[in-house]
């Protein structure tokens, strides 16, 4: 069975898989070190994250004993919605836990792409270049 975590934003909680947690978290801790440092604080106990930005979001990731969001189905969409296989065991395709991007948001800049995990970063970066922001 494939780790689970917990990521709770700002009191919103989803869950994600352990890379995802472990590599939104590591990349945390180098931002906290960065000379663009956007990460207020960051503690971590045990692969238990709890980080403050300066634009004064929180989040946390945390490991969880809960299952998978999947009830194990496999597929074409259509078989899905229509009941095909229902009640018997098959394993998960992923298709019930899309992935996020790896950086929701993007501006370009002249003609240099530039990726963001935060909104607020990205508009603030689209107002000064004069540019749009682009949700992957």
């Amino acid at each position: 069975m494939a780790k689970v975590y917990e990521r709770t934003e700002n009191g919103v909680t989803t869950r994600v898989t352990a890379e995802e947690a472990l590599a939104e978290g590591q990349a945390a801790m180098l931002d906290r070190v960065s000379d663009r440092a956007h990460v207020r604080t960051i503690s971590v106990d045990g692969g238990h994250y709890e980080i403050t930005y300066r634009d004064g979001r929180h989040l946390v990731l945390a490991p969880s004993d809960a299952e998978p969001d999947c009830e194990g189905h496999a597929g074409e969409d259509g078989d899905l919605l229509s009941g095909v296989n229902l009640g018997t065991t098959t394993y998960c395709d992923g298709s019930c836990n899309p992935r996020r991007p790896r950086y929701p948001f993007t501006v370009v800049v002249g003609r240099t792409p530039t990726h963001f995990n935060d909104r607020a970063a990205a508009d603030r970066c689209a107002a000064q270049y004069g540019a749009t922001v682009t949700v992957n």
